[in-house]
């Protein structure tokens, strides 16, 4: 099912540019606003389909400070978008509801955290042009768990994943039905002293988490990988204090892999360009490697579907096309960033053409009323 390369309830959207390529968004999903960061590339056409990476932050973290991992400043040159969703708050910070318990308390264990990333791919899909074969998911600590729990209940969806220091529930590895195998990744340090390499607790406590080695065991075993690894050790260039090895199960069902990076003598971090590997490039070139060989064949998750603006392309440079799903209106009103009305447009009909070359180049948004008096808004970027 996969090719390797040789290379809930939306009401609203609310969008705030950061700077050319970074957008502050937020939408109301199952009750709740849900922000996130989205880093465009600087290489990003709209004519092309571009590979998208959820990017999931560590407990108590904010995207404002997980989006500088160095992801972003990869996808400028590899060009691929990047999502940092934020996570909702809980007794101790921030936290996605991974599946992993401790003393039988799961932070967040009411929110659908899964539901949630699933209606962030189709959101951004609205806007941008996404290669819907080449979502992968990636995250750091709880995030890395939570990447391991999406690559069991949205594997229809990723061509990869990709996690760090942060194994896998015990509880989502008990009820995990792959539909199909799925390439997994995983870096972990050997002293790791907040999610333990050997068995998974968190500060000495048991949290309900598998070892690393224990998780990369389950996926060899989902994913029908022979159980012999090669064994790689990389070049000790960096002097940092540590060594990495690889520990690769190739060959695995339908092409997927399986592979660990043990980083003897490594804490809990996320390696940078001056270790001897650098994360971001390590995963990106796994994720390259890997896309599904068919669209995915659910329906999208985005939850208010029968009311919707879509803008599309996005960033624009001439022409913009206008849809009105399922929604009933007079007018759309095009605002710049800073809330002035800029132009209106009659709606003739649903599907609608705007010429844009005489705007100036930045941020605006799109609104209308319906005439069941509801706003609803879409942001675009006019190159």
């Amino acid at each position: 099912m996969y090719k390797r390369l040789l290379l809930p309830i939306v009401c609203f959207f609310s969008i705030v540019m950061l700077n050319a390529q970074d957008i502050n968004g937020s939408y109301d999903y199952d009750g709740t606003t849900r922000n996130y960061i989205l880093h465009i590339p600087t290489t990003y056409d709209a004519q092309t389909p571009t590979p998208l990476v959820l990017a999931l932050h560590g407990l108590g973290d904010m995207i404002s400070n997980f989006s500088n991992v160095g992801l972003s400043a990869l996808s400028d040159t590899e060009n691929f978008i990047v999502v940092y969703p934020q996570a909702l708050d809980s007794p101790l910070g921030a936290a996605w509801n991974n599946g992993a318990s401790s003393f039988g308390i799961t932070l967040n264990g009411t929110v659908d955290d899964v539901g949630f990333l699933s209606s962030l791919i189709d959101t951004i899909a609205t806007s941008y042009t996404v290669d819907m074969t080449r979502v992968y998911s990636t995250g750091f600590s709880m995030g890395s768990i939570m990447t391991h729990r999406l690559a069991c209940e949205l594997n229809h969806r990723l061509a990869a994943v990709a996690g760090v220091a942060g194994p896998m529930s015990d509880v989502v590895a008990a009820d995990c039905n792959l539909e199909r195998p799925i390439p997994v990744m995983h870096m972990h340090g050997t002293e790791d002293a907040t999610l333990n390499y050997d068995d998974g607790s968190f500060n000495g406590i048991g949290a309900g988490l598998m070892g690393a080695e224990e998780a990369i065991t389950f996926w060899v075993d989902k994913n029908g990988c022979p159980t012999d690894p090669v064994i790689t050790s990389l070049p000790d260039s960096a002097n940092d204090g540590y060594t990495v090895e690889t520990q690769q199960y190739s060959t695995c069902n339908d092409d997927t892999e399986v592979l660990l990076y043990k980083i003897y003598n490594g804490p809990h971090t996320w390696l940078q360009g001056n270790n001897d590997v650098d994360a971001n490039v390590e995963i990106w070139e796994f994720f390259k490697k890997y896309q599904l060989d068919e669209l995915p064949t659910s329906l999208p998750t985005i939850a208010n579907k029968k009311k919707q603006l879509l803008l599309f392309p996005n960033p624009v440079a001439q022409e913009l096309t206008i849809k009105l799903d399922d929604a009933k209106a007079e007018w759309i009103s095009i605002y710049n960033a800073t809330g002035q009305l800029v132009k209106t447009i009659a709606v003739t009909n649903e599907l609608l053409t705007l010429d844009v070359t005489q705007l100036p180049t930045g941020f605006y948004t799109a609104s209308v009323i319906t005439t069941t008096q509801e706003r609803i808004s879409q942001s675009f970027v006019k190159e």
